[in-house]
């Protein structure tokens, strides 16, 4: 039953959650360190202290318990230590899934968003806003393999209402093509006139279609065209 597989996740994470924080607030006191410190070495591949291994493990378990509360149970998340892109040039490995697997898990996410938008254009949660017709094939299982579930995804064309005559993915392509470098996001979005709601769907089509890319995390996060991307421009200075 539907309901049953959510709770047994729900009990799941809640004990993976616990066992973690419980272990971490351990290791902390006990090398009298904070969560940075924690952090560098949970990340340091030297590291090989068994509570820090026993650390990765719980985290990988809990990476793979919310990817079975999705019903992704044929997703391969490939966890170890990883180059993560976006982040500086001196301090990007993390103990993390693949870039393989980041990637899919967006283009899952964002799939996702797109029904949950058009569910809700439907109930008329939106005001006038219409449902945007699909052109994608119906969602297989999600016992189907990734590459047979999802040949193809339209990231280009945006999953919002239209901002100013063009989708918000389409207005902020548009404006990282003409202004080279890194921006901010209050900065896109000021030049734009995207809405904050509209952000996230649109800049992850754009990052997971490899035709934007981030560097930095949360409020530090800046953007830019991916290199290849513009039009007779060289984007890829900053």
């Amino acid at each position: 039953m539907p309901g049953e597989s959510v709770l047994t996740a729900d009990s799941q994470l809640a004990s993976i959650g616990e066992s973690f924080h419980t272990l971490r607030a351990e290791i902390m006191k006990s090398e009298r360190i904070g969560l940075t410190k924690l952090y560098k070495r949970f990340h340091d591949s030297s590291d090989q202290d068994p509570r820090i291994l026993r650390l990765r493990v719980l985290h990988r378990q809990n990476d793979k318990a919310v990817a079975l509360a999705y019903g992704w149970d044929d997703l391969d998340l490939q966890h170890g230590f990883h180059e993560v892109t976006y982040l500086p040039e001196n301090d990007r490995v993390r103990f993390t899934i693949s870039e393989t697997a980041r990637v899919e898990v967006l283009r899952r996410l964002s799939d996702l968003n797109r029904q949950r938008y058009e569910e809700e254009v439907a109930q008329r949660l939106h005001g006038n806003t219409t449902p945007r017709a699909s052109t994608r094939a119906p969602r297989a299982s999600h016992t189907t393999s990734a590459a047979t579930a999802q040949p193809s995804l339209d990231f280009g064309t945006g999953t919002t209402a239209s901002v100013n005559g063009t989708t918000p993915s389409a207005a902020i392509l548009d404006f990282l093509k003409v202004h080279d470098g890194w921006h901010a996001k209050a900065d896109i979005l000021a030049a734009t006139g995207i809405t904050d709601s509209q952000w996230n769907a649109a800049i992850t089509d754009l990052i997971s279609g490899r035709k934007a890319e981030r560097q930095g995390e949360r409020r530090g996060a800046r953007y830019r065209i991916q290199p290849g991307n513009g039009a007779n421009r060289n984007e890829g200075t900053s």
